[in-house]
């Protein structure tokens, strides 16, 4: 998604959320996206260590990372613009007997209170935007992670590029 000279969404280029809607009505397209990455996985270890409890998928899509954290015993909750993801995200739940807050949102205003959640996921999210929206969605990031917590993948890594942009 492109930002306008204000920094507001430009909704003369189609979002990421109206294509993500089409991919999650085909069966083939979904199935590529329901297995949690290594990385994730990998990291339950040190959110563990570190006592983290609740757990953030921004962006979430189908829910595959809400539904492994949640599966791991984490308090999961999953955030995406497409109605679509959702959907598939609360029947995978119930199919699974996993209880995970799934809710349609856009990641640029999150309806969570500040310092809600010991880790953030972000995965191939935040770069659906130019520097002014992954700025947005950082600082939306940092306001609602505890003191401590730990920001979790692209979000990482937008935070780096900015850094040394600056």
């Amino acid at each position: 998604m492109r930002s306008s000279p204000g920094g507001q969404p430009d909704r003369a280029f189609p979002t990421a959320h109206e294509d993500w809607d089409r991919r999650w009505r085909d069966p083939d397209e979904r199935a590529g996206w329901e297995e949690p990455d290594q990385h994730v996985q990998d990291l339950v270890t040190e959110l563990k260590r570190r006592s983290a409890k609740d757990a953030l998928n921004l962006g979430c899509g189908v829910g595959r990372h809400a539904l492994f954290l949640a599966s791991e015993g984490f308090d999961a909750t999953g955030t995406d613009a497409s109605s679509l993801g959702i959907e598939q995200a609360r029947s995978s739940t119930l199919r699974r007997g996993l209880a995970i807050t799934f809710q349609v949102e856009d990641f640029l205003d999150l309806s969570f209170p500040d310092r809600s959640f010991d880790y953030v996921i972000a995965w191939n999210v935040v770069y659906h935007g130019d520097g002014t929206i992954a700025r947005r969605v950082l600082d939306q990031v940092r306001r609602v992670l505890r003191p401590g917590s730990l920001p979790g993948n692209d979000a990482l890594v937008a935070q780096h590029r900015l850094r040394r942009r600056q």
